[in-house]
């Protein structure tokens, strides 16, 4: 089984795995003044070697921080005349030259199913924000949170590019709704890849599925006090362009690879097996005396290391991360030499999650021939260890141990 810190790790900070060579500095710290502690994110510039060309700044993000992090980060950026950002695009959306894998429909069977799951875990999702169903799928992605609509507008469509379908359940499922897809043909019936494929023809959603008590991500920040990125910054301004990969492009990578499509989401959502690992640890804590306390202290121990936790674990090497982290690391460093080689802008920014940075940094510095010349460090979290309300010795005890378990972790 891998382990749950590893889970978290992915959780709140997706990383990529190091490659060979020294390794560039990190982009996370945590930093003491007296009782508080701080967990910082840099910023760095990068300027061409040799010649001229556009400068560089790697931004390192965290999917939850305090709000006064997001605005800063959203002031930097929207400065800059190009911005590329991390967002897994709607399917059909994505650079043709990255369909590296010819769909069958066996592909696209599976496509679906995986996306037929997620809208009826994001149909719970709804009905616990409104407190009723939505009448259809348009209204379902309007009244969801902005992370999950985001994942709701990239599986709205079935693997053959036409759009699900909310239909009333079957009786014999004593389910509230159905969601459908027609198959291959877009008919009703058929067999093969032509049979309609349903949620109800699906095991019942677990509790974590149907956002029951939040998931790994929401508890933390609700104990730490924090946002999330997508809720509090806005990539939607002309400077501002994407850069990753379409959903189905990550889908074909990881049924290529062996992976259930459904594990996306599972991932995406924190309702995978190691993410209820990392949950059960969470909850586990809160069972305790100082257990909120506790929670905050493990909490930031683990946001200030999470890219040393993923590049250390073997879980950086399995096919889904490697789809996850590689492929759509390649994705920017394509879109950077593009800016490179264009010289029509003088400065690009590079907003993506914290421990794939270092990879970027790597490749930045090998391949295109850039070298760091400034850095800015900016405050993501705060903590203040005399609002604990527990005495100092037992905060330096639970801080020792969480690092003592981490370093075991990492080998060390």
């Amino acid at each position: 089984m891998k382990r749950p810190f590893t889970a978290l790790a992915l959780a709140l900070c997706v990383g990529g795995a190091s490659a060979e060579g020294a390794d560039p500095p990190r982009y996370l710290r945590l930093v003491e003044e007296g009782d508080v502690i701080g967990l910082e994110l840099a910023i760095r510039r990068f300027a061409p070697t040799h010649g001229s060309g556009p400068h560089v700044f790697l931004a390192a993000a965290i999917h939850i921080a305090e709000p006064a992090y997001y605005a800063a980060l959203q002031e930097r950026l929207d400065a800059l005349p190009l911005v590329l950002f991390e967002s897994v695009k709607p399917p059909g959306t994505g650079d043709p030259r990255h369909d590296v894998i010819e769909l069958t429909d066996a592909h696209r069977v599976a496509i679906t199913r995986g996306r037929i799951r997620f809208m009826a875990s994001a149909m719970y999702r709804y009905r616990a924000r409104k407190g009723n169903w939505p009448g259809d799928l348009a209204e379902l992605e309007a009244g969801l949170s902005r992370d999950v609509a985001t994942l709701a507008r990239n599986a709205r469509l079935d693997g053959w590019g036409r759009p699900l379908r909310l239909a009333a359940a079957p009786s014999r499922t004593k389910r509230p709704f159905d969601v459908q897809s027609l198959g291959a043909d877009g008919r009703i019936g058929g067999k093969g890849p032509d049979s309609d494929l349903c949620f109800a023809d699906q095991d019942e959603l677990e509790a974590v599925e149907r956002g029951e008590g939040g998931g790994i991500q929401q508890d933390l920040a609700e104990a730490l006090g924090l946002v999330f990125q997508l809720e509090a910054m806005d990539h939607s301004g002309e400077n501002w362009k994407n850069s990753d990969l379409s959903m189905d492009q990550v889908e074909s990578r990881l049924l290529g690879s062996g992976v259930e499509a459904d594990e996306l989401f599972a991932s995406l959502r924190g309702s995978s097996f190691l993410a209820k690992a990392a949950g059960f640890t969470l909850k586990l804590l809160t069972r305790f005396s100082y257990g909120s306390a506790a929670l905050k202290i493990f909490g930031l121990e683990i946001l200030g290391r999470a890219d040393e936790i993923l590049e250390s674990s073997p879980i950086a090497t399995d096919e889904l991360f490697a789809v996850l982290i590689e492929d759509r690391n390649r994705v920017v460093l394509e879109d950077l030499r593009k800016v490179v080689d264009d010289d029509g802008h003088r400065t690009v920014g590079v907003i993506y999650g914290a421990a794939h940075m270092r990879d970027l940094e790597r490749a930045l510095v090998e391949e295109l021939g850039y070298e760091p010349v400034s850095e800015e460090w900016l405050r993501a979290v705060t903590v203040d260890t005399t609002e604990l309300g527990i005495d100092p010795d037992d905060v330096r005890w639970m801080r020792r141990t969480v690092r003592t378990a981490l370093d075991r972790q990492l080998g060390r």
